[in-house]
């Protein structure tokens, strides 16, 4: 993967070698300088461990850069779009196992943190921000700092106050086998082991009126950081319905989003699932909103929105 890496830190810096730039470029040059640590790095759903990522840096000063990682140091030039949505870089390799080899890469700079992203076998340029199994592409986080600050979670007390980056979501159902049903099939979440919540217990934290809860777990992805959603039906319970109208019809959480690699399986599970998107079907989102994706929306069994982004078609 140590070429994926060097890659992607010529993609980070390839805006500041070039001798022409535009105003969006020489803005973005300003804040370049000084010493950049991984963050993260996710290639295809798989990212890399932590001690991996404290090896790795990138020294800028004025247009000049070093790429470190562990032993290895590296070079390269670059052209770019930096007035492009999302920004653009065609970075080409100066030298190393990848010599001549050009990757079309996205950026985008926020203060002092850069993402990047580019396909890791295609040549083709990514139009979503995204490192997530089944995209085929790299996505880095770099973000400019001390020499401690290689792994975010560890060195940087702003980033690791949570555990986990992601949420789980509890949502109380009408039939808890047809909703199991629902998002397995239809969507492509996959069930593991559940839990019960005694009534005790659920008496003493303010969650239950004193009912016992038997939990079903869905997830997406593998591992601590796959998002969770804990489905539960409460027999004896009066639930009221909820206004699923339109999202705006009621306070509160309204919708799910969930990002698939390829809407056309999607449509298809959806399809063979027996379940119809609302409204228009799949529709493209606005560029200024989110940039070469789709939304397609449909309802789970108790009414609940549930929205599928993909790349568009």
């Amino acid at each position: 993967m140590m070429k994926w890496h060097f890659a992607m830190a010529l993609a980070a810096i390839g805006l500041l070698a070039a001798d022409s730039v535009d105003e969006a470029a020489k803005k973005d040059l300003e804040k370049w300088q000084g010493t950049w640590h991984a963050v993260s790095m996710e290639t295809n759903g798989k990212f890399t461990p932590v001690d991996q990522l404290k090896k790795i840096k990138l020294t800028v000063k004025g247009a000049d850069y070093h790429f470190q990682n562990g032993d290895f140091s590296e070079h390269g030039t670059y052209k770019f779009q930096a007035t492009k949505n999302p920004r653009q870089l065609d970075i080409v390799v100066g030298e190393g196992i990848d010599k001549g080899k050009v990757y079309l890469v996205i950026y985008k700079v926020e203060g002092d943190e850069l993402t990047i992203c580019l396909e890791t076998a295609n040549p083709k340029r990514p139009t979503v921000f995204t490192g997530r199994a089944g995209s085929g592409q790299v996505l880095e986080v770099w973000r400019r700092g001390q020499e401690k600050s290689g792994a975010a979670a560890e060195s940087n007390p702003a980033r690791s106050e949570f555990a986990k980056s992601t949420i789980d979501l509890g949502t109380v159902v009408g039939d808890a086998a047809r909703s199991v049903k629902f998002y397995t099939e239809a969507i492509g979440f996959k069930e593991i082991p559940g839990f019960a919540v005694a009534p005790d217990f659920g008496a003493d934290v303010g969650l239950t009126d004193g009912k016992p809860l038997a939990i079903r777990v869905l997830v997406l992805g593998d591992g601590d950081a796959a998002t969770r959603l804990k489905l539960m039906q409460v027999p004896g319970a009066q639930n009221k319905t909820s206004d699923n109208a339109y999202i705006h019809s009621q306070l509160g959480f309204r919708y799910l989003t969930i990002y698939v690699a390829d809407g056309e399986a999607a449509l298809a599970r959806l399809k063979k699932a027996g379940v119809k998107p609302l409204a228009k079907g799949t529709v493209p989102i606005p560029d200024n909103i989110a940039p070469g994706l789709a939304l397609t929306v449909v309802r789970d069994p108790d009414g609940n929105f549930v929205e599928l982004i993909s790349p568009r078609r």
